[in-house]
């Protein structure tokens, strides 16, 4: 019988191997995670693999999910407690980029499947530090998540439920040297904070501090069943999770067999976990 043509046509995004037609696969990543100019001072996108709807505009960028939304803005920046205002931005997009502009920093944004990357690029210090001061750059948090601290990561739940992770932190001079940094989350008189706080003290300039947002993903069985006791047993060898199933059944048996399921984690930054699926 002779190929559907329609079916043909609907089916190569699918099929793309990213290592044989990596220009290609390019392209199309670049088509999905794309944000797009509204023509009214907004720039909007999705991201389906962590479930987000993006908005920028002038004074913050939104991210909803099914479980709620946050809003954030850069409050402030420079030494210690002691931060300067930002300058109003310039908004300018590229395909999967987006850029607040404010002369000597820019905040800058990248869609794409492990999350929302976020940075900033400072191209000299921000004034002049008191002795031991680490550089700070404070985000204003609004929505109805609430953000607790876990290690070196900020979780935004939904009563129990983490909806959004913010970690992953890293910082870099201009040698491509990597700085000490770490996020704080807090709550003060004019609501919740979260602040990068990164010791600068021999750091070469222009910097680049460069966390991410991204969602907290539940781990499940591409084949799992009810009763199967998934998760029952978990074994860990770097980036690849064993989970047991014990009482899953085989299609070929009639048997009861566990059968564990692989995961790798989609980025090092995140280690947000993908679908499992069976060993062969």
């Amino acid at each position: 019988m002779a190929a559907d043509p329609a079916r043909k046509q609907a089916e190569p995004a699918e099929k793309i191997d990213p290592k044989s037609a990596p220009g290609l696969w390019q392209a199309f990543e670049r088509a999905l995670y794309s944000l797009k100019d509204d023509g009214h001072g907004k720039w909007q996108g999705v991201n389906d693999a962590q479930r987000l709807t993006i908005e920028f505009n002038a004074h913050e960028a939104r991210l909803t999910h099914p479980e709620g939304s946050v809003g954030f803005h850069l409050a402030g920046y420079g030494y210690g407690d002691v931060l300067k205002a930002p300058a109003a931005p310039t908004l300018a997009g590229d395909g999967t980029r987006f850029e607040y502009r404010r002369g000597g920093l820019t905040e800058w944004y990248v869609n794409g499947k492990a999350g929302l990357e976020q940075g900033f690029t400072l191209t000299q210090r921000p004034g002049a530090a008191s002795a031991g001061q680490p550089l700070t750059i404070a985000l204003r948090v609004s929505g109805d998540l609430a953000l607790t601290q876990q290690g070196g990561t900020v979780l935004l739940k939904n009563g129990d439920k983490v909806v959004l992770r913010y970690g992953g932190l890293s910082a870099r001079d201009a040698r491509g040297r990597s700085l000490p940094a770490h996020l704080e989350a807090g709550v003060d008189a004019r609501g919740h904070e979260i602040r990068m706080v990164v010791d600068d003290r021999e750091a070469q300039y222009p910097l680049v501090v460069d966390p991410l947002w991204s969602q907290q993903q539940e781990v499940t069985a591409s084949n799992g069943a009810g009763g199967a006791y998934f998760g029952w047993s978990v074994a860990m060898s770097g980036s690849t999770a064993v989970v047991g199933a014990p009482d899953r059944t085989l299609p070929t048996s009639s048997s009861k067999m566990g059968t564990p399921g692989a995961s790798k984690r989609s980025s090092p930054l995140t280690g947000v976990a993908a679908a499992l699926s069976d060993i062969p």
